[in-house]
């Protein structure tokens, strides 16, 4: 077994890994993730995602074309981009999964949550150019009973003092709010809920960790610990990572309030959860295949194949 190295604000070489996340609700680790499969997801990304005009579902829940930056990165981030199966989506879909489905994942886990059971993988996001508010996770997803969730933001690429940078708030796992959010299905909830974030950091004096992080490290959290990300001073700098949410096996997934009920798949001996993206995908991009592929007249074609043939 590899030997993985950890470190957080408290340390920078942690010996024992589940007994600091289990009081800290965070950690980092250095080296659980293969650069090759990175390269992989990063051609893709490139070749195939970047500069496409079709819609994909974002962390809003809307299905979106990309809002791109002035240096060309993506602002509305990737939800569950691991479940495309077909044609050019399916492949990089593909390369994610691969990635995710590295052994040295999987030990990372099993070291920082003491469990052996297997991990099933819940939901992806990936980020480009985009920064996220400071919130916690479990009131929009977690386990099921709660508090068994494990977050992994993997950098894609290296991240610098001066560029976006994944940040926690060590110590803010303890945070609770004050409104009972467990018996209402209103929305407008989630703005509460991120005010009260706001001023509990406002009023804690807790100091944010924020380290830069090389390509391939991974930044483990649970539900509870307050988390987001921060521009940073030079605003060319992006963020290419994946964010995924890891559930042990035994458990359920859903939210503070309700069970949410999945499909599942296996691939590369990673379990999955299948949000069948492609029906979805060839739906809210039907009207622009439309115009990229307008009709053609049957006749027209078929002369035009016969020259062509005879030709």
């Amino acid at each position: 077994m590899d030997k993985l190295r950890y470190f957080g604000h408290l340390e920078d070489n942690i010996g024992d890994p589940f007994d600091y996340y289990i009081n800290q609700n965070y950690i980092v680790c250095r080296g659980a993730t293969d650069q090759a499969k990175i390269d992989k997801v990063l051609q893709l990304y490139r070749d195939l995602v970047i500069n496409s005009e079709s819609m994909y579902l974002r962390q809003s829940g809307q299905w979106e074309q990309h809002v791109k930056t002035d240096v060309g990165g993506v602002v509305n981030c990737f939800l569950n981009c691991h479940s495309f199966e077909a044609g050019a989506n399916g492949r990089f879909s593909r390369a994610i999964l691969s990635l995710l489905s590295s052994p040295l994942i999987k030990q990372a886990l099993s070291q920082i949550s003491g469990k052996k059971s297997c991990f099933k993988l819940f939901q992806t996001m990936l980020f480009d150019h985009s920064v996220t508010r400071s919130h916690q996770d479990w009131i929009y997803l977690d386990s099921r009973p709660n508090g068994h969730l494990i977050a992994a933001w993997v950098a894609l690429e290296d991240t610098h003092p001066e560029g976006i940078r994944f940040y926690v708030y060590p110590g803010s796992h303890n945070f609770s709010p004050h409104k009972n959010y467990l018996n209402t299905t209103d929305h407008t909830m989630y703005d509460g809920f991120l005010v009260e974030v706001d001023r509990y950091l406002e009023s804690s004096g807790l100091q944010v960790y924020a380290p830069p992080l090389n390509r391939g490290d991974i930044f483990f959290w649970s539900s509870r610990i307050i988390h987001g990300s921060a521009p940073g001073s030079n605003s060319s700098l992006r963020r290419r990572s994946i964010a995924a949410h890891f559930v042990p096996d035994g458990f359920g997934f859903g939210n503070l309030r309700e069970d949410f009920s999945l499909n599942f798949k296996t691939k590369y001996d990673l379990i999955y959860a299948d949000y069948s993206m492609d029906n979805r995908f060839q739906e809210y991009n039907k009207d622009l295949a439309w115009k990229r592929f307008p009709k053609q007249n049957p006749g027209l074609v078929l002369r035009s194949l016969l020259k062509h043939l005879g030709s």
